[in-house]
């Protein structure tokens, strides 16, 4: 196959190579000295193209397995390595995920996962019908800068146009993810699917049920922090993928709102507005509960007297959040986060009214930033008032730093005369709260405020006779 001529970005393409890690430089001078051939290949040549950092770093090879082994430090070599069978190797290379692929034909796809046997070949000629899609299938030497570019995916990128490799249904159908990753390609890159991709996606939108769950959150995770996540949610609707993978969500499409305070519409427009309105890049967290935060006022929804209310949405929400994500293999962390930013969506406006130690400890909590985000996404998403938001950011920019430790403890009371029970915690609530208000700063001030509070419960003691 020969190279196809470099693109008119060439040189500016092959400069931004010797931008990534060194040790990936390296990575590709090794198995060069040890007479073998490389490409940067898939997302890495795609996103360079498109002038933008690769967050994938790609590199095929007409090298074995083992001689990648035999080429490379020992200590690149990721621990597990689940693809070696396949011809894929992972690599950490200064910090970053270097995954290096033997050039290869596939069979037949069992479980719509993975090839049944793979055949190892030397050029991207015999390579690259196997890639999903033609943008994808852009290989760079890195010793020439010469792109390979077998199936056309140069012009495509340059229509903005996202095309299957070979007969769409097909292929898709090989791998129930492809639908997934074709929906979200073309909201992180601005594309559009050809007409026989999209037909093919419409069509195959039900094979996604066949996917593990924990595969089908992790490609839904990347839809939803991608750029344009707003547009990805709406691409997962009109394909009718949504009704298959999330079927609880184009419902919400029915459920009106009060007019006044959510003048965009009925639930669904909402999810969609607040996922959007974060800032990029969304944590994952943020991402989900902006998805699920009002799943619960189709269950929740009450009209009286012309009022529109959904009493308990919140916390009916975050059940179903921490729910659904356990059932598809989220990390408990994940879910704590998803479940503390839904049931505090609501309460968060009680916050400014909070006893001064309970408010500081909110404001200082590590969640406060994602809280507050979150906020700001859904205001703007309804009413648009950002009030609030302002006051909380002015409140939490007024508190005293939280010292390392803490000035006194419960020893310390003891040590001063203070019974076990109630009243010492109460004593070091009291001292905490005084060093929020400014009045105690020092370990001396809360020793000082700690006597009197002693005394004066003393002097309200009963006496005994």
């Amino acid at each position: 196959m020969p190279a196809y001529p470099r693109p008119s970005n060439a040189d500016s393409l092959w400069a931004k190579l010797f931008a990534l890690p060194t040790g990936c430089l390296r990575l590709v001078s090794r198995l060069r000295e040890a007479g073998h051939r490389t490409w940067w290949c898939g997302g890495t040549v795609r996103d360079l193209v498109r002038g933008s950092v690769p967050r994938d770093l790609d590199l095929a090879t007409d090298a074995l397995p083992e001689a990648v082994r035999a080429a490379v430090p020992g200590a690149w070599l990721a621990e597990n390595q689940p693809g070696e069978s396949l011809g894929t190797l992972m690599l950490e290379v200064e910090g970053r995920s270097v995954e290096v692929t033997t050039l290869r034909r596939d069979g037949a796809y069992v479980e719509g996962r993975a090839p049944s046997e793979v055949e190892f070949v030397l050029d991207p000629a015999e390579d690259w019908q196997r890639r999903d899609f033609t943008m994808n299938a852009l290989y760079l030497d890195p010793a020439t800068g010469d792109l390979v570019d077998p199936s056309g995916g140069m012009q495509d990128l340059w229509a903005h146009r996202l095309r299957v490799i070979g007969p769409a249904r097909e292929r898709l159908r090989e791998d129930p993810l492809r639908i997934l990753r074709a929906l979200r390609l073309c909201a992180e890159h601005g594309l559009v699917m050809d007409r026989a991709t999209w037909r093919a996606v419409v069509d195959c939108a039900g094979e996604v049920a066949r996917l593990s769950r924990e595969r089908l959150r992790l490609e839904l995770e990347r839809l939803l922090i991608a750029r344009g996540r707003a547009r990805g949610l709406q691409l997962l609707l009109r394909s009718g993928v949504a009704h298959h993978v999330l079927p609880w969500l184009p419902p919400l499409a029915e459920v009106p709102q009060p007019e006044d305070h959510h003048p965009e519409g009925a639930v669904l427009g909402h999810t969609a507005q607040v996922l959007g309105n974060l800032r990029d890049p969304p944590t994952a967290a943020l991402a989900w509960a902006a998805l699920f935060h009002d799943v619960g006022k189709k269950e929740t929804f009450v009209q009286e007297g012309g009022r529109i209310r959904f009493p308990g949405h919140d916390v009916l929400s975050a059940r179903f959040a921490e729910q659904w994500l356990f059932e598809h293999g989220a990390t408990a962390a994940l879910r704590r986060e998803v479940v503390a930013l839904i049931e505090q969506h609501i309460r968060i406006t009680c916050v400014p009214s909070f006893r001064p130690m309970k408010r500081a400890r909110f404001l200082q909590s590590s969640l406060f930033a994602a809280h507050l985000e979150f906020h700001r996404a859904d205001c703007l998403a309804c009413h648009r008032k950002l009030d609030l938001w302002r006051e909380l950011r002015r409140l939490a920019d007024s508190l005293p730093p939280p010292p390392r430790e803490h000035l006194v403890r419960g020893k310390d009371l003891l040590d001063l005369g203070w019974p076990p029970g109630p009243a010492l915690g109460a004593a070091l609530d009291a001292i905490e709260e005084a060093r929020l208000a400014g009045s105690v700063v020092s370990r001396e001030d809360a020793l000082g405020l700690a006597l009197k509070l002693r005394g004066s419960t003393e002097d309200r003691a009963p006496k005994t006779r």
